[in-house]
């Protein structure tokens, strides 16, 4: 069949299909080059997935890397079961000090607590780990709490697995699910040696405030002492027991230096805290005597360098005095002597003296120590000037004294006893003959040596002019009362009875120095809350009472201080009735009467 033998319907059918196929043929190839461009794009997208996931590969390598050599130490930790954060802080925080364990730690968090490998801090909580009942740590997990995601720079105080304290500042972050706490990121920095430097100086700081408290008080106790106390050798003693106290010494030598014959001879012996008496001297032999200056090279070298120079027993055979290095020796083994300090005593440029302190408790000193010892010797240094003040104005005092009683005697008692001597003579040529007038005679002789008496006493007494320092003793009392006792819990009360008058200047400082004296006594010693002093006026006599309720002390013991002592020759020098009234836990009253 030719196709002109088709129906026009046939091929117009044939023709519709051709055109339909076309068009599919065309939508096929539009699909084709639609899915070459989304697979071109595929390619793309998965190329640059790839980068991406060999870059997170690279990253983590790289957070991985820090995290193994990193210096600091990094943990990851898991709180099982997690934590409600809706529950109280206080339970939260309880929870998370209980239910934390470390699950991956750096190598840098191992070597925090002595551990090998990281692998061997898996699993440790802080039970594990912390000081028991730190405040640090209690506010280290509060913190953590109240941060809500994140925090910083918490201390902690931990243990190692050798049982060293270590402190540790942490940060991190938490991780919340569904308003649970289940876990966190951790860093950790040791800062053991920080704290513990820290803690050095504050207690370096702490001991200095102790030791400058320490040396006020002794200052303090020493100028009490030079109030109370006139006799300035005496007070030179108290010095010396004070330093060695301070200072836990077991020994302290003061030698005085003499500028004229170059020596330097022993004044003062200490020991034990108690002061050795003048007989006691011959027990040093040698360091006893005058030791020459020259060829002597603890001398020279403190002139020198002006600072404390300690003896060891490196270097004690080159600094001790010529000639007694063996006696030295043998007396330090025997008393167990470690070590000593010498002090150049100096005033200005000009040198005084030589301080020796032994220990027998300790070999080295700070240099706080040592500067103690120096501020402490200074007060030594004060009692030998004074002592050295008063020696010169007692020395012009005198010389004033003699001239003014050689005038007095010359005007009074000279022309006195001529008078006396006239009538002995009268008395001679008239005694063989008229026995009337040699009563009479005999009459004006009494009278005139009862005269050249008064004037004797007169003369003498006057050595002690009156003053208005000492003149009013009640007076004097009360204020030196006050002054010793202020600021203190001693009650205190004072009674004057009779009426008041001027006394000798000579007598009112006598009293009133034993009525200060009683009152340190009872402040140092006694551990009495109550003290009466009480002052009696009456035309003969005059007495003072000083009265405590302190601890007393057996009359029978003899004491090692200088009051009693003081009191007592206070007492004899102004012809005083003197009783003391003492038994242990009775107190004390010390009682003295002068009659006029």
């Amino acid at each position: 069949m030719s196709a002109n033998d088709l129906k026009p319907e046939t091929v117009s059918h044939c023709h519709h299909q051709v055109t339909e196929l076309e068009a599919e043929v065309l939508q096929l190839r539009q699909a084709n080059e639609s899915l070459q461009t989304r697979l071109k794009a595929a390619e793309h997208l998965n190329t640059e997935r790839q980068q991406t996931i060999d870059r997170l590969t690279e990253a983590e390598d790289s957070l991985n890397t820090l995290f193994d050599l990193s210096t600091v130490g990094f943990y990851f930790g898991r709180i099982d079961p997690p934590i409600s954060i809706t529950l109280p802080v206080e339970e939260q925080c309880e929870q998370l000090y209980q239910n934390f364990r470390v699950m991956r730690a750096n190598q840098a968090f191992a070597d925090m607590y002595g551990a090998n490998h990281p692998d061997e801090v898996v699993g440790m909580g802080n039970p594990d780990c912390h000081v028991e009942a730190s405040e640090k740590n209690k506010a280290f997990i509060r913190a953590i709490i109240e941060s809500g995601h994140n925090f910083r720079n918490i201390e902690t105080e931990e243990i190692d697995r050798h049982g060293q304290q270590h402190y540790f500042l942490n940060s991190g972050t938490k991780i919340i699910r569904d308003g649970y706490y289940t876990g966190g990121w951790s860093t950790q920095i040791d800062v053991t040696e920080l704290r513990l430097t820290q803690q050095a100086l504050l207690q370096a700081q702490q001991d200095r405030v102790a030791e400058l408290a320490r040396t006020n008080q002794a200052l303090r106790n020493n100028l009490d002492r030079l109030a109370a106390e006139p006799n300035l050798d005496a007070f030179l003693g108290h010095v010396l027991t004070e330093i060695s106290q301070q200072l836990n010494m077991h020994t302290a030598w003061l030698y005085r230096y003499d500028p004229q014959h170059q020596t330097l001879q022993l004044n003062n012996w200490v020991e034990q805290g108690t002061v050795q008496p003048t007989e006691r001297f011959a027990e040093l032999e040698d360091l006893a005597k005058p030791i020459a200056i020259a060829n002597t090279p603890i001398w020279d070298r403190l002139n020198q360098t002006k600072y404390p120079f300690v003896i060891t027993p490196d270097n004690a055979t080159q600094f001790m005095f010529p000639g007694t290095e063996n006696w030295q020796l043998q007396w330090a083994e025997q008393h167990g002597i470690e070590s000593g300090i010498n002090i150049l005593l100096s005033l200005g440029d000009k040198p005084l003296g030589l301080l020796g302190l032994l220990s027998a408790q300790r070999s080295e000193f700070t240099s706080e120590e040592l500067e103690l010892a120096q501020t402490l010797s200074q007060q030594a240094t004060l009692a030998i000037q004074l002592t050295q003040l008063a020696t010169e104005a007692q020395q012009a005092a005198l010389f004033e004294e003699r001239n003014r009683l050689a005038g007095e005697i010359h005007d009074t008692l000279a022309q006195i006893f001529t008078g006396i001597s006239v009538q002995l003579e009268l008395l001679k040529y008239l005694l063989p003959h008229n026995s009337t007038e040699v009563n009479s005679i005999l009459d004006r002789i009494g009278s005139l040596a009862q005269t050249g008496i008064t004037e004797a006493r007169r003369s003498v007494w006057s050595i002690y002019p009156d003053s208005e320092d000492s003149a009013d003793l009640a007076q004097k009392l009360t204020d030196c009362l006050k002054n010793l006792t202020g600021g203190t819990d001693l009650q205190t009360q004072i009674e004057i009875s009779g009426e008041p008058y001027p006394l000798s200047g000579f007598l009112g400082t006598n009293l009133l120095r034993i009525g200060q004296e009683a009152i340190a006594n009872s402040l140092k010693h006694a551990q009495a809350n109550e003290l009466m002093i009480q002052l009696n006026y009456s035309p003969e006599r005059v007495s003072l009472c000083i009265k405590d309720n302190g601890i007393g002390f057996s009359a029978q013991v003899q004491t090692q201080g200088f009051g009693l002592i003081s009191i007592s020759e206070r007492a004899d020098r102004i012809g005083g009735q003197l009783r003391i009234t003492t038994q242990p836990r009775q107190g004390t009253e010390i009682f003295v009467q002068v009659t006029l």
